[in-house]
């Protein structure tokens, strides 16, 4: 528990207070829950991650090619899980701290500047003003993207991939981000799961990605909505509110 003085009544008289009122806040249970699992997290994260190496490597030894892949394939993408996992985590601590003047026209550029690098044969086309600011935090609006980006690349059933952001202001809000894919979709059980927060053994999603845009935008203060592009894909849109530094 955590004691906060909030002053006292006095008759006038200040050295001879008549009574002081004392706030308790109990921070030390939820700051210790915080930091256990934080703990755990990086201990599973790590050991985790040098088992798989192990298996990884030991997949190499074996000759039938169809196992071999089964195996690499599998635990390559346990590996991604827990690099998610820490991007996760680090996206969670960067929202705690002030917000700070985003140029979000600029992240967002920056952003699909680095996966048209990274993806040359895949088409991501990029519509926003020159530029366009508001109180956010930086970090987090760049992750939430480039996870959005990096799932509409991967979950595609054309070759090459086609992607489409747009910033823009929005009619009620400071700005508003969308991120359009020609993909198979979102299965409507994934959006409940992530609509409604719940995860059971009987509902859950196909993996951290969702929850980690979910998380992040809600971090920000925004509001995440799913959508249909003509029935061929998914419009993904992030609204973000705060102050409105000019454009």
């Amino acid at each position: 528990m955590s004691p906060v003085d909030t002053g006292g009544t006095d008759d006038g008289d200040e050295s001879d207070p008549v009574a002081r009122a004392v706030v308790f806040r109990d921070v030390t249970d939820r700051r210790t829950r915080e930091q256990r699992l934080t703990v755990l997290n990086r201990i599973l994260r790590h050991n985790a991650r040098n088992e798989l190496d192990v298996v990884l490597a030991h997949a190499d030894r074996i000759d039938d090619e169809r196992v071999r892949a089964g195996i690499t394939d599998s635990a390559t993408d346990l590996v991604e899980l827990g690099d998610k996992a820490r991007r996760a985590e680090d996206i969670m601590t960067a929202s705690t701290g002030s917000p700070e003047p985003v140029d979000l026209a600029a992240v967002v550029s920056d952003v699909v500047e680095q996966y048209r690098d990274d993806h040359p044969a895949d088409e991501i086309r990029l519509a926003c003003p020159d530029a366009l600011t508001l109180s956010s935090h930086r970090r987090v609006i760049r992750a939430v993207v480039s996870e959005l980006v990096d799932n509409a690349l991967t979950h595609t059933d054309e070759s090459p991939s086609r992607v489409d952001v747009t910033v823009r202001e929005g009619d009620d809000t400071v700005a508003e981000i969308r991120v359009t894919d020609t993909g198979p979709g979102i299965p409507e059980r994934e959006r409940q799961v992530i609509a409604e927060e719940t995860e059971t053994a009987l509902e859950h999603g196909q993996g951290i990605g969702l929850w980690f845009v979910n998380w992040g935008v809600t971090q920000l203060g925004g509001d995440l909505t799913f959508g249909e592009n003509n029935h061929e894909g998914t419009v993904v849109t992030i609204r973000l509110y705060g102050t409105d530094y000019g454009r």
